[in-house]
């Protein structure tokens, strides 16, 4: 028996607000990580210096061309207290310091974003109930450690949920899609892979037009990088430099480091969906549990190892999460569907 959903406002805010009263310390996590360099990170702090009007400067590309992640950091920046450290050796000033306290928060609060997201999916287009619900919206926020959650991959895959959630609206996904263009380039290549795919395997042509603002966003990225040529990483447009690329990317695959870095998360939601496909009765013909996810999980991880990624490239995957939420719902809530049904 599929559980009613009967979702509320009221039940939602109590969910972001637990979600926020028990996942603080994240917050700290992130930039404490940042502040003392435990991993490599992009410095979009000096972007956030930039358009404060505090110095800075302009990031290579395509970090440069990602500017919504640093302007949404410029309000904590200009706003929140700075917390300090006692044994803080840094060669940031404090302003760097602030930019990046300001920039944590914004990936924080993005993770956030995706797990309220997840929850609403799995509640109103999955119609799953409550428990699988909140229990896939805890699982999303968790498997964001599994992408540079401490940097702007959060806020990505916040607007691939968006774009997802309101699939149905072509106003709201188009605005998803102008937004996102000032966000991050992946979510218009996410959502032509996935929505081309879908209407070739359901047949389904009218998500098609759903690919088509996709690529357009996608063909207006490549327009402001012809106009706007910032310096950096000219390799990933190299074609020539794919081949040699996909094989060498096997070196980082095929040891203990790459099946976990970049195997784990993928190989994971791949097992979730084909689960969900043979214990539940899943709807194909749903964008939310459709097989196109398998393709896009897939072809990301392709073109991860064709950019040369190195241990990033399941990181690239994993932008796919947002298409494995209700078939990871249908799972969990599986064992209280049974027990729905079982008679005396």
């Amino acid at each position: 028996m599929k559980p009613t959903a009967r979702f509320g406002v009221a039940e939602f805010a109590v969910f972001f607000a637990g979600l926020l009263l028990i996942s603080s310390p994240t917050f700290f996590e992130i930039y404490r990580s940042n502040v003392f360099e435990v991993l490599p990170r992009d410095r979009y702090e000096s972007m956030v210096l930039f358009f404060a009007g505090d110095g800075g400067g302009v990031l290579e590309s395509p970090f440069g061309y990602r500017v919504l992640y640093p302007i949404l950091g410029v309000v904590p920046y200009w706003l929140s207290p700075l917390i300090s450290f006692s044994e803080l050796n840094s060669t940031l000033s404090l302003n760097e310091l602030r930019a990046t306290q300001a920039l944590a928060l914004v990936s924080y609060l993005s993770m956030i974003v995706v797990a309220a997201f997840a929850y609403r999916i799995c509640r109103e287009r999955g119609e799953l109930g409550q428990m699988g619900s909140i229990v896939v919206g805890l699982t999303s926020f968790f498997l964001l450690k599994l992408t540079a959650f401490y940097g702007v991959d959060p806020m990505t895959i916040a607007f691939i949920c968006a774009g997802l959630f309101w699939v149905g609206n072509p106003l709201a996904f188009s605005a998803v899609l102008l937004i996102g263009f000032a966000a991050n380039e992946k979510i218009a290549l996410v959502f032509v892979i996935f929505f081309t795919s879908h209407a070739l395997l359901t047949r389904q042509w009218s998500y098609l037009s759903r690919a088509g603002l996709a690529a357009i966003a996608l063909l207006a990225y490549f327009a402001v990088r012809g106009i706007v040529a910032l310096p950096g990483m000219e390799h990933q447009t190299d074609l020539a430099q794919y081949p040699p690329n996909f094989i060498s990317s096997f070196d980082y695959l095929l040891n203990l480091k790459g099946l976990y870095m970049n195997g784990f998360g993928p190989a994971l939601l791949i097992s979730v969906w084909v689960a969900a496909a043979r214990w539940t009765p899943c709807d194909r013909q749903s964008p939310f549990e459709s097989a196109a996810a398998i393709v896009l999980i897939l072809a990301l991880f392709g073109i991860g190892m064709a950019l040369g990624m190195e241990w990033t490239i399941g990181r690239l995957a994993l932008h796919a999460l947002p298409f494995f939420f209700v078939p990871l719902g249908r799972i969990v809530s599986l064992p209280r569907d049974n027990a729905a049904t079982d008679g005396p």
